[in-house]
């Protein structure tokens, strides 16, 4: 009797502890809904803020990397004052423009510069791939947490009526009308229904923590989640069928939206292009200068001078080559015309390299994005199977739980009338609570089948009226 009062008591503390449980360390107060906690988490993430800055820092070397088209002014001023002793003093003054201009580089300063405009292309598409990682996670986590509150409120009134049963079974057993071991078997029943919410509890807490870590909040001030988890939820996929186009429209979305794949692309075009520049060494870089000035003892100044020049610079592996040619004049009667070259000897050789390197380079990465999408297609038609299943399997239960509803009335009837024993209408009560937690279960396995879908082909298919598994 003893231990039978201390379960008593236990289940009673329970039912007290639990709104505590549900609301733990939580201000009434405040709600969170899944808009704002999503916009805390990319707000807050330290990696996407270490990365939009780098992007931002991307972006602003490319705009001077652009400079390069441009021509190099440079300005100059000279003054030289000459002392000879048996001579007159040599004062000149001297003021110059020279202008550096890129005429012709095979492409390849047009190359370098695309190719950093995709590079900060690629960074945005992994920048948005994370972000949508992000929202994944958290999304998911949010209805998890619903769903451990909803299963803990369902295990709450399931509790009251064992607890009722219990009280009855306890009056009964001292009455003589109930076996000892028939109402040990009713405390039984209670207890491993306690650790059953005990694990919940565990559940909801653990999925709290999880959540606070991706807001950056500490436990103690993530609000209490507002909404709630719709029983009626038919998934966003609801008139899928085998038949239907959908897994190649999908597989067709993925190869055109996923961000990875899109990376991995780009990524190949990238190493497309490096081969291509190794095939162009034998195309010269042509530079272009101007050199002009005016000097003189005194202002104004009335000497004036000028050169123009070309270099040839050839980037050939072992033999790299440079030409240059000048023409100008220093005096109203002096012209002057120059050529000179040089050549390294074995020198350059990393570029005979360069060409084999790129091509790997290019294989590599066209093995990669192959092998991801064809990983990408098997996802995209497993995921397609699964939710079938899984939807075909929420209609079942569905029925079943209509079934199970109507049966509890019944053995409610029949207890009262004697023809049932009491554990056996508190076994049928149960069993009805943990159909409606299955039920939960399912809903949110496909609902987390969906956006894994949606993730992987970057799409959101329109729903109907019982789209949203989440409403306030």
């Amino acid at each position: 009797m003893r231990k039978s009062s201390l379960m008593n008591k236990a289940i009673c503390l329970f039912g007290l502890l639990l709104p505590v449980i549900l609301n733990a360390q939580i201000p009434s107060s405040e709600l969170m809904n899944l808009e704002t906690a999503l916009a805390l988490a990319l707000q807050q993430n330290s990696g996407l803020v270490k990365d939009g800055l780098e992007r931002q820092r991307a972006r602003r070397q490319l705009s001077l990397q652009a400079r390069q088209f441009l021509p190099d002014v440079e300005l100059g001023y000279m003054k030289n004052d000459s002392v000879t002793q048996g001579n007159s003093d040599s004062r000149v003054k001297k003021l110059s423009l020279g202008i550096n201009q890129l005429l012709f580089s095979g492409g390849k300063t047009l190359v370098a510069y695309r190719n950093a405009r995709m590079q900060l292309d690629l960074k945005d598409y992994l920048s948005l791939s994370t972000e949508n990682s992000l929202v994944n996670q958290v999304t998911l986590q949010f209805v998890d947490i619903l769903k451990n509150r909803r299963i803990l409120e369902i295990q709450k009134q399931s509790y009251e009526n064992l607890t009722r049963q219990v009280e009855i079974a306890a009056l009964e057993h001292k009455l003589g009308q109930l076996r000892p071991v028939d109402y040990l078997d009713i405390q039984l029943v209670a207890s491993e229904f306690l650790l059953t919410m005990e694990d919940t509890k565990k559940k909801l807490i653990a999925g709290r923590f999880a959540l606070s870590a991706l807001l950056y909040l500490p436990l103690e001030r993530l609000p209490l989640l507002s909404g709630s988890l719709n029983r009626d939820y038919q998934g966003i996929f609801s008139e899928l069928t085998e038949e239907d186009s959908f897994i190649p429209m999908m597989q067709s979305n993925a190869e055109e939206k996923n961000q990875q794949l899109l990376s991995l692309n780009m990524e190949e075009i990238l190493a497309r292009q490096e081969l291509k520049n190794t095939r162009l060494v034998w195309l010269p870089r042509i530079e272009a200068r101007g050199d002009f000035s005016v000097s003189g003892e005194e202002y104004p100044l009335n000497k004036p001078a000028f050169s123009l020049g070309l270099n040839f610079k050839f980037d050939l592996p072992l033999l790299p080559s440079s030409v240059d040619l000048q023409a100008g004049r220093s005096h109203r009667d002096e012209h002057n015309t120059a050529i000179s070259s040089s050549t390294d000897v074995l020198d350059n050789l990393e570029a005979v390299l360069d060409k084999q390197s790129a091509q790997s380079s290019l294989y590599m990465k066209q093995l990669e994005k192959e092998e991801f999408r064809r990983s990408v297609f098997f996802q995209v038609r497993s995921l397609t199977q699964d939710i079938l299943l899984t939807t075909g399997r929420v209609s079942i239960q569905r029925n079943k739980l209509a079934i199970l509803e109507d049966k509890l009335k019944i053995l409610e009837a029949e207890l009262n009338l004697g023809q049932i024993t009491r554990l056996a209408y508190v076994e049928a009560d149960i069993d009805l609570a943990q159909e409606k937690i299955s039920l939960l279960e399912s809903l949110t396995s496909l609902h987390g089948q969906e956006e894994e879908l949606k993730t992987l082909c970057g799409f959101t298919p329109s729903g109907g009226d019982k789209e949203s598994l989440i409403y306030e």
